[in-house]
Order: structure tokens, then sequence, then C-alpha cells
């Protein structure tokens, strides 16, 4: 992912950017030094470090708030995630976040509360049925294109952009 984002950053300059299960919020550290406006998003036991890696990376314009998928956007909201919503978010960054595939369901849910924003997806294969099944779901809503490996990507990782299909 961190190589895709590399080659686009520049065209993400002024952008909303929001990194869902953001853990040590790399992706997101970096595209905010790049000119990106970005949240990084975790559970609230994670936002201690996320804090911690934006100031020692000087990002300091990175809003650091929770949001648990599968809750509404109330507790990202009241931490100063408001412009992310309601449309505001251009693009969402998910790396590695389907390990677990019970979390699914409420991570599309996420998405989908996240409205009109295209996603940047990658994600290890490790349960084949299962991500094809939570693909299945990915695809009412979302244009699925995989885009092509970068060097030295191992040959499970899939890199894919997500693109909102019109409401119907």
């Amino acid at each position: 992912m961190m190589r895709h984002l590399e080659s686009e950053a520049a065209g993400l300059a002024g952008r909303r950017v929001v990194e869902l299960g953001a853990g040590t919020g790399l992706a997101g550290i970096g595209l905010a030094l790049c000119g990106a406006h970005v949240a990084l998003t975790d559970l609230p036991e994670h936002l201690a470090l996320l804090r911690i890696n934006a100031q020692l990376n000087h990002a300091d314009s990175v809003l650091v708030a929770p949001l648990a998928w599968g809750d509404d956007l109330t507790a990202f909201r009241a931490a100063g995630g408001d412009a992310f919503c309601d449309g505001g978010t251009d693009l969402v960054l998910v790396s590695d976040c389907i390990y677990n595939l019970s979390y699914a369901p409420a991570l599309l849910q996420a998405l989908r509360q996240l409205r009109g924003a295209a996603v940047l997806f990658a994600f290890s294969e490790r349960n084949r049925d299962g991500e094809e099944r939570f693909m299945d779901s990915v695809r009412q809503y979302y244009a699925v294109r995989e885009l092509p490996p970068q060097p030295q990507q191992p040959p499970n990782m899939h890199l894919q952009y997500w693109t909102p299909l019109p409401a119907s």
C-alpha cells in the first residue's frame, strides 16, 4: 500500500483521507506529511500510540479519533471528525483489516457510513472462501479494481481500489 500511496501522494494533497483500523498510522501519517487532511481511526485503546506516532513524525494536523466499526459515527464526530462525515471524505485507507472475518460486516458498515468515499484496500489472503464472500458483499456497494502488484509484494497480498456505485 505504501508504494502505491507514494506514487499517488501529490494527487492527494488537500484531500480528506480516513484510515480505518490505523494501527500505527503509517499510511495516514505519510499522506498527512504530503498535504492530505487525515483522520487516523481505531479503537479507543489504540489511540495513544497513534497520537505518539503522529507527534514523533511531526504530523501535527492529523486528527486521531475513535471509530469502532459497527457503531455510529457519534464518537468520531465528537472527537473532531465531523468534516470527514456526510460525504466529506475523499479516500478511506484499509490495510490488513480482514484477518478476522467476523469483523468484516462491521467494517463494511463503517465504510458505507463514510458516504461516497473511494477505498484503497490492502489485505493478505488467508481464507479465500471467506474473503470471497466478503468481496461479494463489497461488490453490492463498490466497483472493485485489483491494482497491479508492487515490486517485492508477496503473492498472497492484494491491493484494490474501490469506487462507490451510484445509489439505487
